[in-house]
């Protein structure tokens, strides 16, 4: 998935490639989120809301049922678990070579 334009960008400017990477992560998961839950962009932010919902009754509903809850807590995992292993391979990796040089 990395090419090593990207590896030669680390040891350049490992910064950079780490914020990439975060920024990455942001966009993946939102997109991921947004298909397994079949919501549309302004859906996927409406939900983001800290605050529950009134319904037009004027009681709190949960902005989040339970199985979307274990669903968006599976893709961070995911998608954490992504940005582990770009760490490991491409920053830790490096450090390690370039230790034993």
């Amino acid at each position: 998935m990395e090419t090593s334009n990207t590896t030669g960008s680390i040891r350049e400017n490992l910064l950079l490639a780490m914020h990439k990477q975060l920024a990455k992560a942001i966009t993946n998961f939102r997109k991921k989120v947004s298909a397994e839950c079949r919501w549309s962009p302004p859906t996927y932010y409406r939900k983001m809301r800290a605050k529950d919902v009134l319904d037009r009754k004027n009681r709190g509903v949960a902005p989040l049922s339970n199985a979307e809850k274990d669903k968006i807590s599976s893709l961070y995992c995911a998608e954490i678990h992504r940005l582990n292993e770009w760490f490991q391979k491409n920053v830790v990796a490096q450090n390690e070579v370039q230790s034993t040089s």
